[in-house]
């Protein structure tokens, strides 16, 4: 009833249908969702409602979920219960919903995590900090997240206090609000010699804040020697001339 690894469980049921009359679980390996197509899986197209199966899935290594732009599609609330155990590796998710809960259940496992427009709520309904969706992804070496977070003057300061976040090789942050610390994180940034840095700003942030950031790429132009990975960074009125000359550094650098 609680194989330790899907391969275990696999020969178990190969070698008699009664551990999976006992058990009844599917193995998939790869299993994705969209509105215009519906469920597909590793083992062929799944035309039936998988909440209405009498069996669990245990999922191994995709998942990727695309829902509609207006809502349409949110099927992580209803699919996750036939889940029987996730050690998913790579974690695809646009345009959902879902509770801190089943993200934890998600991403605990997951090497690549690729999260768009999803809205992860906390039990009081509210959304959950950036810090923590991070805390929970411990096994990640990837992380892009364009969703709605919450982010503080502190959650600088907790994300670099995580172990696993200053192991990742790639990190991307989208819709940054101007509570997000980017002095603090410049200073963190330049003592991280392994971590791919992108940080992509809201539209809504002040002039000020934009000043704080554009004197930071200013500080690394003017720099003649960098060793660290210079970050990606951008947002809405930087000037194109400057943004193109950043842009080559980071090329420059990456390829030397």
């Amino acid at each position: 009833m609680n194989p330790t690894t899907s391969a275990l469980y696999q020969k178990m049921v190969q070698s008699s249908k009664y551990f999976y009359i006992k058990n009844p679980v599917i193995i998939i390996t790869d299993l994705s969702y969209s509105v215009r197509y519906g469920l597909n899986t590793s083992i062929g197209p799944i035309p039936l409602d998988m909440t209405k199966l009498e069996c669990k899935f245990w999922m191994t290594d995709k998942f990727q979920v695309y829902g509609g732009r207006n809502g349409e599609g949110n099927i992580l609330p209803s699919i996750i219960p036939t889940f029987f155990q996730c050690n998913i590796k790579n974690l695809i998710i646009y345009s959902q919903n879902m509770s801190y809960k089943n993200w934890i259940f998600l991403a605990s496992n997951a090497l690549v995590i690729d999260f768009c427009n999803v809205t992860v709520k906390n039990e009081d309904g509210s959304n959950v900090a950036a810090e923590k969706l991070v805390e929970a992804a411990v096994n990640a070496k990837e992380i892009t997240l364009s969703a709605n977070f919450v982010v503080t003057s502190e959650t600088v300061e907790e994300l670099t206090k995580l172990p696993h976040f200053r192991k990742l090789i790639f990190f991307k942050l989208y819709q940054i609000p101007e509570t997000f610390d980017i002095e603090a994180f410049f200073v963190y940034i330049k003592k991280n010699k392994c971590t791919n840095f992108h940080l992509y700003f809201n539209e809504l942030i002040s002039d000020e804040y934009k000043n704080c950031i554009d004197a930071i790429i200013d500080k690394i132009l003017v720099t003649k020697k960098h060793d660290y990975r210079l970050p990606d960074i951008y947002f809405s009125g930087i000037s194109r001339d400057k943004y193109d000359k950043f842009c080559y550094l980071r090329h420059c650098q990456r390829f030397a």
